[in-house]
């Protein structure tokens, strides 16, 4: 209960913040994976975006369209398709959010000395190791 009170609130705190932005979930989560793909000077493509969350290619249309409209990214296009990058305004956007994520740390880690911090640390990874070992023994990796 507390892991999934804990993530609910983290999740509203994102949520608030994305939208203090005009950007709904989905969009700040597509804004974040093509600015991270940039970063690595690696492609994407519309056709990327529907595998990796799962979204119809209408779903994706719509959605880069939409996001276009409000200069979040752009389309380059090269010889054979058309790749998505994030614009200056979007590159924005997610620099002021992972700013303000360390404000988020800080207030959870409020009152804990580096020693529970390390700890914590430890634990939390430790869990997602066992889930990770776990999910793959049932194949649902």
């Amino acid at each position: 209960m507390e892991v999934r009170h804990l993530n609910k609130c983290l999740r509203k705190d994102f949520d608030d913040k994305l939208a203090k932005h005009g950007l709904t979930c989905t969009q700040g989560r597509v804004l974040f994976y093509i600015n991270g793909q940039k970063l690595e000077n690696k492609e994407v493509h519309q056709s990327d975006i529907e595998k990796i969350f799962l979204l119809s290619k209408s779903t994706v249309s719509e959605l880069v369209t939409r996001m276009i409209k409000n200069e979040l990214i752009e389309r380059i296009r090269n010889k054979t398709c058309c790749s998505l990058i994030p614009t200056d305004k979007g590159k924005s956007i997610v620099d002021n959010i992972l700013a303000s994520r360390l404000e988020v740390i800080d207030k959870l880690f409020k009152g804990f000395n580096k020693e529970e911090i390390d700890n914590v640390m430890n634990y939390l990874e430790r869990m997602i190791k066992n889930v990770e070992k776990e999910e793959c023994v049932c194949g649902k990796r």
